[in-house]
């Protein structure tokens, strides 16, 4: 350990079970590079009818998110978001991220790419995500 080592903050990404959903649903929100004013009045909204933030601050869950991100990048504090997610809430977290990514019809590459990475993480089949993208897919349609 160095000298100076005790000032270079943590290099891994830490977040409570709260900030790892409110994490995946920014991270989906931001994947293609800009976060409009409209999304973020979504993303508050969504955030409130989570049962799973139902006792925290969404917005200070999101800033302390936004400030890994920052750090670390999207892909690794998604991936280590995934970890703190409980099983029973894995493909129901999925739905939302990607009903995020697909809301302007369609989804850039680095959209899927972070998808994926998701989708590994979280250790969800491609059945349930081709699943999943049929009925978004429809839903969006509307």
């Amino acid at each position: 350990m160095g000298l100076f080592d005790a000032f270079k903050g943590s290099n891994e990404v830490t977040l409570s079970k709260e900030e790892a959903v409110a994490g995946l649903l920014l991270i989906a929100v931001a994947a293609d590079g800009v976060v409009e004013p409209d999304e973020m009045r979504v993303l508050m909204g969504s955030a409130l009818r989570i049962k799973a933030l139902a006792r925290s601050n969404p917005e200070n869950l999101f800033n302390a998110v936004g400030k890994q991100v920052k750090k670390f990048g999207m892909e690794k504090v998604a991936v280590a978001a995934c970890a703190k997610v409980d099983a029973d809430q894995k493909k129901g977290l999925f739905l939302h991220f990607l009903d995020i990514l697909l809301a302007d019809g369609s989804i850039a590459k680095e959209e899927e790419a972070l998808a994926v990475a998701v989708q590994n993480a979280l250790g969800l089949d491609d059945s349930f995500v081709k699943t999943a993208l049929e009925i978004l897919g429809q839903k969006n349609k509307l």
